[in-house]
């Protein structure tokens, strides 16, 4: 079993149709099993959405313990 929670804010900056989210949090998860321990940090990002369908997003966690996280992610809509 494993529970979290997360709190953030999120900012949109508009442009015509094109969308530039900017995201702050906080998420903080529980242990996942054996060899996974809990994981709490801040977490910031940004994002960049040229149209409703098409999406590009780098988001960052700094944990408590270990090291920076970074994910990318590109999303299509269909």
């Amino acid at each position: 079993n494993q529970s979290g929670a997360s709190l953030g804010y999120e900012y949109v900056l508009v442009n015509g149709s094109t969308r530039i989210p900017v995201r702050l949090g906080y998420t903080a998860l529980g242990a996942s099993g054996v060899g996974f321990d809990r994981r709490r940090g801040f977490t910031y990002g940004i994002g960049y959405r040229p149209s409703d369908r098409l999406s590009f997003d780098v988001n960052f966690m700094r944990p408590d313990r270990g090291s920076q996280e970074t994910v990318f992610t590109a999303s299509y809509r269909f």
